[in-house]
């Protein structure tokens, strides 16, 4: 490893997505006012510097950042949970240009209590990608589509209504355009314990529709 370097006044709640070669956003909040904020880094074979200035994600308290690229563009995709209006689900596009981070209008894929599980996946071909989360009531996903910098979104899907789900990912297939794989962590109560169970299911998108098999594989 080559030397480590310190984000001022960060605190927790780290994510990171690789934006062009030797290039990476990074999402932290900070110990001073709980907002979240966004930093560019490069990395030159070991040595990491952090660019100098700091995108504000939102004027308040957010979470459950999550990230997806898109390839061949100075833009990537931000999804997050607004603690401060709702805990609802929220996405936005970043642009990149030089160690400078500009967002575009933010846009909710869930208005209601957003849980803490976001993942979201992006389908170059297509130019949509997917946000699979929890909410107060059922577990969805929704279809974006995305235009330059501005979003747009389907109605959402319930991909699983039982007692909890957790550990949620989705990934579209890079070689299958409108093809994904969802994978979850699921609990059912039985004999008055929770018992969990891993799943896997695979999804194809349409337009802004999402159609999806049953459970293929558990655990």
């Amino acid at each position: 490893f080559g030397d480590a370097i310190t984000i001022p006044n960060s605190y927790s709640a780290l994510s990171i997505c690789n934006v062009a070669a030797g290039q990476f956003v990074v999402s932290y909040y900070t110990n001073t006012n709980w907002f979240t904020y966004l930093r560019m880094v490069t990395v030159v074979g070991t040595t990491v510097t952090m660019g100098a200035s700091e995108t504000n994600i939102y004027s308040g308290h957010c979470d459950e950042v999550n990230f997806a690229n898109i390839p061949d563009t100075d833009n990537f995709l931000v999804t997050y949970r607004n603690t401060n209006v709702g805990y609802k689900g929220s996405a936005v596009i970043g642009t990149v240009s030089g160690s400078t981070i500009t967002l575009g209008a933010t846009v909710d894929f869930n208005t209601g209590h957003t849980r803490n599980e976001i993942s979201c996946s992006y389908d170059a071909s297509t130019s949509k990608f997917l946000v699979a989360y929890k909410d107060y009531s059922n577990s969805d996903y929704g279809v974006g589509t995305i235009s330059g910098t501005s979003i747009s979104f389907g109605t959402p899907v319930v991909f699983n209504s039982t007692y909890d789900v957790a550990a949620i990912n989705c990934l579209i297939d890079p070689n299958t355009p409108n093809s994904f794989l969802l994978v979850y962590e699921e609990g059912n109560v039985v004999n008055s314990a929770l018992q969990m169970a891993h799943s896997l299911k695979v999804g194809a998108i349409s337009g802004t529709g999402v159609t999806l098999s049953g459970v293929i594989a558990t655990d």
